[in-house]
């Protein structure tokens, strides 16, 4: 959403927004932009596949999970809500900065 009127009553500030848009929709609607780019965006738009794309996040997510339980050898979940916990990060923290002969 963007600001598109701000208005000063007395002590009152009154705020009227644009429509909320994705930021496709608003280069699609951009009259800066060439049409030649907005059909090449168009194109790689409609050929997108939300599922996918979800399938290649997670992939890569469970490999920088993999990569840092193998070096740190703590087991964490990458699909659980993980809820920070001060006493738990802080031992972890410590752990990797630390060297094993002054623990």
């Amino acid at each position: 959403m963007f600001l598109k009127e701000k208005k000063r009553i007395k002590s009152k500030i009154i705020r009227k927004y644009d429509e909320p848009k994705t930021p496709f929709a608003r280069i699609i609607e951009s009259e800066s932009v060439p049409d030649s780019i907005k059909q090449k965006l168009f194109e790689i738009y409609q050929n997108q596949n939300p599922a996918e794309l979800k399938r290649q996040i997670d992939k890569k997510i469970r490999m920088l999970f993999d990569v840092h339980h193998k070096k740190t050898k703590h087991l964490i979940s990458p699909f659980k809500n993980q809820i920070p916990n001060m006493k738990t990060f802080g031992k972890v923290l410590y752990d990797s900065i630390t060297p094993a002969a002054v623990r």
